[in-house]
């Protein structure tokens, strides 16, 4: 609702009860305010009360601090004053200084004086006689807060002499105490001239309540804004004991009038009687009015001064707030610029008053204490340190300056300080006024010109929400801030005692970790378990400090109470960051101290580093390799540092907030400190480096362990292989000499430190000594434990055939077979075996006296050598017992064969008559049952015989094995030779007759008539041959022949049969033969082989034939092309990702392509068939479809080969902007490139996929464009190489790879020992800057000169080019250097100065110029005897321990000395 000043305020209505009246215009409103709300309105100052009467006004709700501009002379108010809070009392023009005499009954308790600040108390003191008649015993004195009266105590000892009257028995609970602390305080910080400024500062001014609360004395340790508000006082009796209104005065009036009161016998005019009598009234009387006259007139002149000023200032102040409010369209920055010189030349104008200039001195000087301001943060003068050189800084030379530099910057600070904060005060106009201060000089202020976008709307709203979210004088802040301070602030996460306490140093990392994880855990219980319950608490106790903020009604804002919790909120998470950053100084203090590090020289010594270490570093060794590990390795501890900080910072990263303790169901946290932020990065990097001082030690003393290698890379174990591989094997005597060398280096390693303490870790090295006493242990072992082996396989072999050949010849044979083979086996045994096992056993004997000496032999191989030596007379014995029973075997085998004889014969005789009767057989009619009756008595027959020969084969190899003649078994070959065809005739004849009936009088559409006719060709051919085989069977070769004139007969149908069982013949084929045979012919009309030929097809079988073949071929046709669609709608692409790009690309096309071939061709060739007629539309199709598919495919597969080449290469924003044609071609094409793969993924069949719009017409134009960009990318390249040629050198891929990448100058590495051939890597500093070049074998040679590369702007070529300038420059530098230098230095010293090239060098140049020199003074032979020393020297340093890179060139320089 818009409340203008028109409206008629006629009546009061009860629905503005909820009304924002902040914005209203009150001048000239006249209301009934009986019934009005007040606790919403906020702004006063235009309202004038003239006519309003509000006899029943609520005041007590009423918070309004601008009751400056009320016009009150009309207000004819009953008010009760003691629920006013923050009423300013001294309004413009109103006189509070009438007689008091008639308030005796006044409730003062509720009224806060300390807000009254522009009553003028000292027109008072001709008044105070007036207060003498006062009843004070009934005013309730115990609510006054007096603190903000401090300037008026200071002056009432001279100023109110008149109180000796007033009756102060009632006055009780008065606290006097901030007054006299406040005097005692601030006495001190001005001198005595400035006491007259400090009265009135004091005296008649109040501090505000704005901007310089924070720092005037009366309210240092206040916050009046942030003060909870005062409950309202209970209601006074307004009536006095007669039933009068007593408080407030019915009128307020303008003009001053003094009410007649009880004259005293102090008042002006009156005479007392004493003076009287001693004649000194008159006198007295006139000196008196005329002083009081006199400061009557000056008071006034001041006060009209200061209020003029006042007027004017807040003239100003209030033209400046307007104006602040006011939007501000956009200005042209050059229009601003001018507008802002004219501004700041306008201020430098202005004279500043020279008694202005000697307060703020003063000010500045005296009045700040030191307690106030903040002390200089010493970090920012460590951080100043770091990036002064070491030199310079520790250089006695310059301590003196840098003294004084570090007390100037402190110096600077204190006063920028005291200037901010004396600036800062003065940007409230009333602390002008009470300091005095009416000029200030400007200083020549920074002219800030805004870019011309609109700003001032969210300048206001940022102010205005500041304004409103500033809660850190909170009582309870400042109760969780003390509750810290005095209970929790000592904690630390994980204190260093703890860790010295239970832990025993050193110890194992894993040790560490579990203590902190147990410390996190133990601090994580306190702050979630005592602190934060314990600040809720607070917030409990203390809800009448913060309840006001939370809104009474439904629907309003909680902007304000959520900003006090997030104050809040704030407040405790800086109290954890506090107990975070103390954690993490105190453990980066118990590591730094390790700092010095651990490098302990050429050799180590005991006692050297005498620091308890921390953490134990295990050595192990890397199976076979001379080289060892560390356990934990130095990265592992790195980062195990890191994590101990990680877990220390982790005890915050879930802290609740107050508000999900006071109200549950509320999971926020506290921001907690990361680990990214600065200051913590640069703690744990502080600690890391402290560390890495205490890499080299483990690696330094490694060196100890370098006689030991051989052990460790396997040198050892490989010559003790060669050693017992040799061929012939060594003899024991040389193995007693290679045991005791390893017994002798076993007893050196036995003596080798097991813990070696390097500061602040612990070298474990038990387990590699262990290990290295192992292997040469085990090494000793291998050759004991061969001899073991080979003594133990050896006595067990021997043994093992001792047993084999007695459980051998103690077996008794089964067979004749196995007689035979014992006979021979014994023999053997006695003749060859014995013989050899004895030499054997000779050896066995060496073998023990050796291990007797080297090995402790197990009891089983005590048994075993014991058993080798007894078993050849146990041999013997064996060999006679079994000789006599083989010999009594072989008579009983010899009789049982020759029975077994004649029981076969007898058996023959009796199955040949069984078959000469099947012979006679000759039935003159051939039922079915006669067939399958003689089929089944020939099979069992054949069965008979079969077996029978077996038998008689199993005769005669008996016979053999006895050395016995074979038997012939004539009779048995007859019998095998008649039954065969006998066999086969009966089982062909009944086949024949099964099918017959199936075949001819059967549904021919169940019929093959391919498998029949080889059938029937099979049968006809057999029977034929039988039919001259059984010659002397009349019976069965007359069976014979008869049936194989049915098969004969049955040929015949063959032709027809294969016509109606042609599976290709169509509808259109039947009609075909139905034309020629004259007779509607369907398979459904005649089913059968016989109904076909009752219907005269066979007359017509030429003609058929020919219709039978032209189905065939359409039908295999026709079949070809379903198969071919067939096989396609099941074949798909296969896409897979490709990289990061969020796309795909074709995979495995080579099947897709050759079946794509294969098929094109088969299409093209039955497409010709002349039998294609039927379907030859849908063949032209299909073979359409597949060329499609193949220039589809063919497009494809290019374009995404030179996509996938050139992709990479514009994925560079480098690139694209060299290249920004060639760039916005690919682009078109990587959109293309795009839509067609997601299609593809989409649906990945390729009949599918290739039905894409417009596809084969994309990829064409995709393809042309992508050879216009690679013929573009072509040039570029070829620019480039033109301009630094030693990328001719570079592949197109590599080239690229590079200026890809032109930001980072790194990415040359890789390829550099392809563009030059020495230089594996170039120097860089962290800033990037080359510094010089190094070789592969990390031999370094420094530029004479810096490179930028970052200066070329991202030309790569630039910048090389400058490196190999620079590389020449600085080769002839060095060179120059090292022949100065060869004279000076010893040679063997010398050539391990210089990189290896100069030494080759400048090695020439003088060997030249010294033979040239020998030569000429002909003392050649003393330069040879020089030379041959030179080469001695070199020599013997390759043999030393040299760099790769020193070997190398001292080796190549020994070779041309030499030559």
């Amino acid at each position: 609702m818009e409340w203008s000043g028109g409206m008629e305020w006629v009546e009061w209505s009860e629905e503005w009860s909820g009304v924002e009246w902040s914005g209203v215009e009150w001048s000239g409103v006249g209301v009934e305010w009986s019934g009005v709300e007040w606790s919403g309105v906020e702004e006063w100052s235009g309202v004038e009360w003239s006519g309003g009467v509000g006899s029943g006004v609520e005041w007590s709700g009423v918070r309004s601090e601008e009751w400056s501009g009320v016009e009150w002379s009309g207000v004819e108010v009953e008010l009760e004053w003691s629920g006013v809070i923050g009423v300013e009392f001294g309004v413009d023009g109103v006189e509070w200084s009438g007689s008091w005499s008639g308030v005796s009954g006044v409730e003062w308790s509720g009224v806060e004086w300390s807000g009254v600040s522009g009553v003028e108390w000292s027109e008072w003191s001709s008044e105070w006689s007036e207060w003498s008649g006062v009843e004070w015993s009934g005013v309730e004195w115990s609510g006054v807060e007096w603190s903000g009266w401090s300037g008026v105590w200071r002056e009432w000892s001279g100023v109110v002499s008149e109180w000796s009257g007033v009756e102060w028995s009632g006055v009780d609970g008065v606290e006097w105490s901030g007054v006299e602390r406040i005097e005692s305080k601030f006495e001190p910080k001005f001198s005595k001239g400035l006491k007259k400024i400090i009265k009135e500062m004091y005296g008649y001014s109040k501090p505000s309540e704005s901007i310089g609360s924070c720092y005037t004395p009366t309210a240092k340790f206040l916050r009046i804004n942030n003060m909870p508000p005062r409950r309202p006082a209970p209601l006074p009796d307004y009536l006095d004991p007669e039933g009068k209104l007593c408080f407030p005065p019915k009128r307020l009036k303008i003009v001053k009038k003094r009410k007649t009161t009880e004259i005293t016998d102090e008042d002006v005019g009156i005479v007392k009687l004493k003076d009287l009598l001693k004649q000194h009234a008159t006198e007295r009387s006139a000196t008196k009015n005329r002083k009081s006259a006199e400061k009557e007139m000056a008071h006034n002149i001041r006060k009209e001064m200061k209020q003029q000023l006042k007027d004017e200032i807040n003239r100003k102040i209030e033209a400046i707030k307007m104006s602040q409010l006011e939007a501000i369209e956009p200005i042209h920055p050059d229009d601003q610029l001018k507008m802002l010189k004219k501004i700041v030349e306008e201020e430098q104008k202005q004279e500043v008053m020279d008694e202005d200039l000697v307060k703020i001195a003063h000010y500045l000087d005296q009045g700040i204490d030191y307690d106030m301001i903040e002390p200089y943060p010493g970090y920012y003068l460590k951080n100043a340190k770091r990036l002064i050189k070491d030199n310079l800084l520790n250089n006695e030379r310059y301590e003196e300056l840098i003294f004084k530099l570090e007390a100037e910057i402190k110096n600077d600070w204190n006063l920028s300080l005291r200037q901010a904060i004396l600036e800062y005060i003065l940007l409230d106009p009333d602390e002008w006024t009470r300091l005095d201060i009416y000029t200030y000089p400007i200083p020549y202020g920074i002219v800030i010109i805004r870019a011309p976008v609109p700003w001032h709307n969210n300048y206001v709203i940022s102010k205005q929400l500041i304004s409103h979210k500033l809660f850190i004088g909170n009582d309870v802040l400042l109760r969780i801030r003390d509750l810290w301070s005095q209970s929790f602030s000592h904690l630390l996460v994980v204190p260093t005692e703890t860790i010295r306490e239970q832990l025993a140093l050193p110890c194992q990392w894993e040790d560490l970790n579990s203590l902190v994880d147990k410390c996190c855990s133990d601090i994580n219980r306190i702050l979630n378990n005592e602190w934060l319950p314990k600040c809720a608490e607070i917030f409990l106790e203390m809800k009448s400090s913060w309840e006001y903020l939370v809104p009474q009604k439904m629907g309003e804002s909680l902007l304000l109470v959520q900003t006090f919790f997030d104050s809040a909120s704030s407040l405790v998470a800086l109290e954890v960051r506090d107990l975070i950053l103390k954690s993490l100084m105190e453990l980066l203090s118990f590591i730094v101290q390790y700092k010095d590090g651990n490098d302990f020289g050429e050799k180590y010594e005991d006692c050297v580093l005498n620091k308890q270490p921390l953490i134990t570093m295990k050595v192990l060794p890397v199976p076979g390799k001379a080289e060892f590990t560390f356990s934990p390795t130095a990265d592992h501890i790195r980062d195990f540092i890191r994590l101990l900080f990680r877990k220390i910072i982790n005890v915050n990263t879930a802290v609740p907030r107050i508000e999900a303790i006071l109200f549950p169901g509320n999971h926020l946290i506290l921001k907690p400190v990361r680990e990214s932020e600065e200051e913590i990065s640069d703690l744990i990097k502080e600690a890391v480096e402290a560390f890495d001082t205490n890499i080299v030690g483990p690696i330094a003393y490694m060196r100890e362990y370098e006689p030991y290698f051989f052990i460790l890379d396997g040198s050892l174990e490989r010559s003790t292989k060669e050693f017992m591989s040799q061929d012939p094997e060594p003899l024991l005597e040389d193995y007693k000499m290679r045991i005791k060398g390893h017994k002798a280096l076993k007893e050196k390693i036995a003596l080798l430190r097991n813990t070696i303490p390097l500061n602040f870790l612990s070298l474990d090295c038990s387990e590699l000594n262990e290990i290295l006493w192992k292997m040469v242990d085990d090494d000793e072992a291998v050759m004991v434990n061969h001899h073991v082996s080979e003594n133990r396989t050896l006595n067990r072999g021997i043994c093992n055939v001792f047993e084999e050949m007695s459980d051998k010849v103690s077996e008794l044979p089964e067979s004749t077979a196995e007689l035979v083979e014992l006979c021979k086996y014994h023999a053997e045994c006695r003749d060859v075996t014995m013989f050899n096992l004895r030499e054997k056993i000779r050896t066995a004997a060496q073998n023990v006296l050796f291990l007797m000496s080297h090995a402790l032999l197990s009891p089983e191989d005590i048994f075993l050598n014991s058993r080798v030596f007894v078993w050849p007379a146990d041999m013997e014995a064996v060999l006679e017992l079994s000789q006599q029973r083989l010999a009594h075997r072989r008579e009983m085998v010899e009789i049982a064969l020759k029975t077994k004889r004649e029981e076969f014969d007898a058996r023959l005789v009796q199955h040949q008559k069984e078959l000469e009767f099947f012979k006679k057989k000759d039935p003159p009619i051939l039922t079915m049952e006669d067939m399958e009756e003689n089929a089944e008595i020939a099979k069992k027959l054949l069965s008979i015989i079969m077996e029978d020969k077996k038998d008689g084969d199993a005769i005669n190899k008996e016979e053999v094995l006895l050395d016995l003649a074979p038997s012939p078994f004539v009779i048995l070959q007859q019998m095998v030779s008649g039954i065969t065809p006998l066999e086969l005739m009966w089982r062909t004849v009944l086949k024949f007759h099964k099918n017959y009936d199936k075949w001819y009088y059967g549904p021919f559409s169940e019929l093959n008539a391919e498998e029949i006719g080889l059938e029937i060709d099979e049968m006809f051919k057999t029977l034929y041959k039988l039919a001259r085989q059984l010659q002397d069977a009349p019976g069965a070769k007359r069976i014979a022949e008869m049936v194989r004139a049915k098969v004969e007969k049955f040929k015949q149908f063959i032709p027809l049969l294969h016509v109606i069982c042609n599976q290709g013949l169509q509808e259109r084929h039947w009609k075909e033969i139905s034309e020629v045979a004259g007779v509607d012919i369907t398979p459904e009309k005649y089913p059968s082989l016989n109904d076909m030929v009752e219907a005269g097809l066979m007359k017509y079988v030429t003609r058929l034939d020919e219709i039978s073949v032209s189905a065939t071929k359409e039908y295999a046709l026709e079949q070809n092309l379903q198969k071919m669609k067939e096989e396609w709608a099941d074949i798909e692409f296969e896409c897979v990702p490709y990289r990061d790009t969020g796309t795909y690309i074709l995979t495995a096309v080579d099947d897709i392509q050759q079946m794509l071939d294969d098929n094109i061709l088969k299409a093209q060739t039955m497409r010709g068939s002349p039998y294609v007629k039927p379907f030859e539309k849908e063949m032209h199709g299909w073979e359409s479809k597949l060329i499609t598919m193949q220039d589809i495919l063919d497009a494809w597969l290019l374009c995404q080969s030179t996509w996938m080449y050139l992709e990479p290469i514009f994925s560079s924003e480098d690139i694209m902007r060299q290249m920004p044609e060639e760039a916005r071609k690919f682009k078109h094409v990587d959109g293309v490139w795009r839509s067609i793969m997601a299609n593809t993924n989409k649906d990945k069949r390729v009949l599918k996929a290739t039905e894409f719009p417009g596809m084969l017409k994309l990829l064409r134009e995709n393809n042309n464009l992508l050879d216009e960009i690679q013929k573009g990318l072509n040039d570029y390249l070829e620019k480039k190489r033109l301009f630094f040629p030693r990328f001719f050198f570079l592949s197109n891929d590599e080239l690229l790879e590079i200026l890809s990448e032109t930001k980072d100058p790194l990415r040359v590495q890789p390829h550099l020992k392809k563009c030059f051939e020495g230089i594996s890597q170039l120097d860089f500093t962290p800033q990037q800057e080359i510094v010089g070049m190094m070789s592969a074998q990390k031999e370094t040679v420094p530029f004479s000169g810096s490179i930028f590369p970052l200066e070329a702007k991202g030309l790569v070529e630039k910048w090389l080019v400058e490196v190999e300038a620079q590389m020449r420059i600085s080769l002839r530098d060095i060179v120059t250097e090292a022949v100065a230098a060869y004279f000076v230095t010893p040679r063997n010293q010398w050539v391990l100065n210089w990189p290896g090239q100069i030494v080759l060098c400048v090695g020439c140049i003088y060997w030249t110029a010294e033979c040239a020199e020998a030569l000429e003074e002909r003392t050649v032979m003393i330069y040879k005897k020089k030379c041959d020393t030179q080469i001695e020297d070199l020599v013997t340093l390759v043999r030393g321990f040299l760099s790769p890179g020193a070997q190398i060139t001292i080796c190549a320089l020994i070779v041309i000395d030499v030559h």
